[in-house]
C-alpha cells in the first residue's frame, strides 16, 4: 500500500511512525525510537507484509508484470491509493481533503523526530497535497512519472497511469475484495 492506505490504516498514535516506516533502517535504529514512532514502524511493516502476501494483490500484480517487471507491485500499490481516493467517501466515511490535512498537520508537529530522507519526502508531501492529488488523473500520473524519474533501472512507470486504466475495470475489482481484508486484518492486529 502507498501513503494514502497507510494513513488510512493509522490511528492517531501510529500514523508518524507509519509514515516513516520506509526510512528507518536497522534493529538499533528502531529500538532507539520512541514508543508510538516504534509501534508505527512496526504496523508499516506488518501492512506491507500482509499486502505483498495477499492473493488478490499478488493477482493484480500479475495482471501488469509484463510492463512493470520488479515495479509492478509498486505500480499497484500506488493505483490502489487512486482507487481509494476516488471512492475515499465510501471506504472511510471520510472527506479525502480533510483527513489529508489532518493527516499532514500530525506530521509537521512531529516532523523534526523523523529521519532526515522522511522529513525531505513529508515537506514535499504536504506542500504539493500528494493524498488529495491521489484522486485526479493528472495527479497520479505525475506521481507515476516522479516515481520512474528516480527508479535505478528502466521501470514503464512514466506510461504507469495509462497502462493501470487500461486494466481498471479488473484492478478495481481487486481493491474491491483487497481493501474490506486489510481493514479486518487492522482491526485484528489492535485487538
Amino acid at each position: 500500500m502507498n501513503y494514502l492506505a497507510h494513513f488510512v490504516l493509522s490511528d492517531e498514535d501510529t500514523l508518524v511512525g507509519n509514515f516513516a516506516g520506509d526510512f528507518v533502517k536497522g534493529k538499533k535504529t528502531l529500538e532507539a525510537l520512541p514508543e508510538d514512532f516504534r509501534r508505527g514502524v512496526i504496523w508499516h511493516r506488518a501492512i506491507d507484509d500482509f499486502t505483498d502476501s495477499h492473493p488478490v494483490f499478488i493477482q493484480s500484480v500479475k495482471r501488469v508484470r509484463a510492463e512493470f517487471g520488479h515495479y509492478a507491485g509498486v505500480a499497484v500499490d500506488l493505483y490502489y491509493d487512486y482507487l481509494l481516493a476516488t471512492d475515499f467517501v465510501k471506504w472511510t466515511g471520510e472527506d479525502l481533503s480533510d483527513f489529508s490535512q489532518r493527516c499532514y498537520s500530525a506530521l509537521s508537529l512531529e516532523m523534526a523526530t523523523m529521519p532526515e530522507k522522511a522529513q525531505f519526502v513529508c515537506e514535499r508531501m504536504i506542500q504539493y497535497d500528494w493524498l488529495a492529488s491521489y484522486a485526479t488523473d493528472k495527479g497520479l500520473d505525475r506521481s507515476f512519472k516522479g516515481i520512474a524519474s528516480r527508479t535505478k533501472f528502466d521501470s514503464g512507470l512514466e506510461n504507469g497511469f495509462t497502462v493501470l486504466q487500461d486494466n481498471e475495470k479488473e484492478l478495481r475489482a481487486d481493491f474491491a475484495q483487497f481493501f474490506p481484508r486489510i481493514l479486518e486484518f487492522k482491526k485484528d492486529y489492535f485487538k
